[in-house]
């Protein structure tokens, strides 16, 4: 049966900007249906008439019986309305039936957060160990059937301002275990690794760009390289950067492992206790939806100029004059009795054909790699006069194409097959 909740409220002024600072001791909603108390001081808000938790916090649930016994404990400080300073959850049962599965559970999950203004900052430690067991009945008595482990889980996490920076690991003895590193913005580096029992993945990165260990014929190592080598004019050099985070996919691993534990509601009643800038309550308080930063990767994107648009436009129309002129002298030659002189012109053009086509090849790789070396491993196959210098600029690259498909538009233009 539950206890009789009691309500104190002491009224005291203080200095904060004259305000009367309300002191309130009594019941508090969890959405838990459970008899939940706290103590907190509060002013109201001249303006909206909002009340404002300002000082420390203190949330209560306990319930206990010689069945079971449930408590509930998270205590902090507030500044104007946003946590501040250590924050320390705590959920931990004993044989609680919360499921209605036929077990009953005993929960140890304890997190410890840091906050500045309400934003996460410093370090966060969570961890969390759940057994459960059924009772039997043996001889007219009841007895426990042996635990059985459900989760012993252990997260660190590192925020600057909201971001995840620094370091994030997870180690779940039943599921997944993670380490990722970043630098001081949230961009990956390093080893990002994913491991369960179903496999593994591993990934390298730098400044949020991923590479691969010593692999020079890699993409993602000579985009970086490309990165590197123009940083500075990145837009002139034909590429642009961008960016994204691997929250940003719903289907995120990561963050739906940190739903489960680290904002979990049901364990630290988010719902109700405000306060913290990253966390949004949705429809009438019925979801809790965590705004995640970090873990951002970024990648080049190419960009084609209008100037180097109206020259591949070119080319394809000095194919086209080509193909067009060898039909028409394929078709001349097929109606003369062997010509051999129409026969020249007609291999001619075809072979102007066959070098333009090798060229539009190569101005497809062109358009989907970046650095000469990448465009020259692109175009590898495609059987073309003009040999990629992979220490050329894109530039020179295009210019030396368009120059070699213009010269032999000239010359298509100078086969006459009448």
């Amino acid at each position: 049966m539950r206890s009789l909740v009691f309500i104190i409220v002491v009224l005291f002024t203080t200095s904060l900007s004259g305000q009367k600072t309300i002191r309130y001791e009594g019941s508090f909603p969890n959405g838990q249906h459970e008899a939940a108390t706290a103590n907190y001081s509060y002013y109201q808000d001249a303006k909206t008439g909002k009340k404002i938790k300002h000082g420390s916090f203190r949330y209560v649930v306990k319930i206990k019986s010689p069945e079971k016994r449930l408590y509930r404990n998270i205590t902090g400080e507030y500044t104007k309305g946003w946590k501040n300073g250590i924050w320390n959850y705590s959920y931990t049962t004993k044989d609680y039936n919360t499921n209605n599965d036929g077990y009953f559970y005993t929960y140890n999950v304890v997190l410890e957060a840091n906050y500045i203004d309400g934003w996460p900052e410093g370090e966060w430690n969570y961890t969390a160990f759940v057994k459960r067991r059924k009772p039997i009945r043996s001889n007219g008595k009841k007895k426990w059937e042996p635990y059985e482990i459900v989760q012993n889980v252990k997260i660190k996490l590192n925020y600057k301002h909201g971001i995840l920076v620094d370091s994030l690991w997870i180690r779940n003895e039943q599921g997944m275990n993670v380490d990722v590193l970043m630098n001081k913005d949230g961009l990956l580096k390093g080893d990002f690794k994913i491991s369960s029992a179903k496999g593994a993945m591993s990934y390298f990165f730098t400044d949020g760009f991923r590479r691969e260990h010593n692999v020079d014929s890699s993409i993602y190592n000579m985009r970086y390289d490309y990165y590197l080598k123009n940083k500075s004019s990145i837009e002139k050099a034909g590429a642009r950067i961008e960016a994204s985070s691997l929250f940003d996919n719903k289907s995120c691993i990561i963050s739906k492992t940190l739903n489960n534990h680290v904002f979990n509601n049901s364990f630290f009643n988010y719902q109700y206790i405000d306060g913290d800038r990253i966390i949004k309550i949705i429809g009438n308080r019925k979801t809790v939806e965590v705004d995640y930063k970090g873990l951002y990767i970024r990648k080049l994107s190419i960009v084609i100029s209008k100037d180097e648009q109206a020259k591949i436009q070119l080319v394809y129309r000095f194919y086209s004059n080509a193909k067009t002129k060898a039909s028409k002298c394929t078709q001349v030659y097929k109606k003369s009795n062997n010509d051999v002189n129409l026969r020249k012109k007609m291999d001619q053009a075809k072979k102007i054909q066959q070098q333009l086509k090798a060229y539009l090849c190569q101005l497809k790789a062109y358009k989907k790699a970046l650095s000469g070396k990448e465009i020259e491993l692109k175009s590898s196959l495609c059987n073309s006069d003009i040999k990629i210098n992979p220490a050329n600029t894109r530039t020179q690259i295009l210019n030396t194409i368009y120059a070699r498909a213009k010269a032999l538009d000239e010359k298509t233009k100078k086969i006459k097959c009448n």
